[in-house]
């Protein structure tokens, strides 16, 4: 079996280059959320391109009867919108979230260099 050929960066001689860690912070009382802490995640509604996050006293308050309008007043619109079955139980692994930086190929040498060591723009960032 020929062995599996991989692109190595030619500036860092690296695989695959990490980003820094992603942050998860809790939408309703904006608390960074640990490694392995449990949370609640609800998909976007309505307008919004972004889910709900919530760590797990938000979501208690959010299905109480006494304390869910204050914390209505700091989620998005489409909150009241949400039902206890929208939201799934995860585990915050922030490893698992976690990006790499992709390649580019120069078109006169045609060698393999990361984004960032070749110093060019994110693919968001180009027209």
């Amino acid at each position: 079996v020929p062995p599996q050929w991989q692109i190595a960066c030619s500036g860092c001689f690296g695989v695959n280059l990490p980003h820094a860690l992603p942050k998860l912070w809790c939408l309703g009382c904006e608390r960074l959320l640990a490694d392995g802490v449990q949370f609640r995640r609800a998909p976007a509604v309505g307008d919004s391109a972004y889910d709900t996050s919530l760590c797990l006293d938000c979501y208690g308050k959010l299905f109480s009867k006494t304390q869910r309008e204050p914390l209505l007043a700091v989620l998005q619109e489409g909150a009241p919108k949400l039902l206890q079955s929208d939201f799934a139980l995860l585990t915050w692994r922030p490893e698992d979230e976690r990006e790499h930086d992709d390649f580019v190929q120069c078109t006169e040498c045609e060698r393999w260099y990361h984004f960032v060591c070749a110093h060019y723009p994110s693919p968001g960032q180009l027209p």
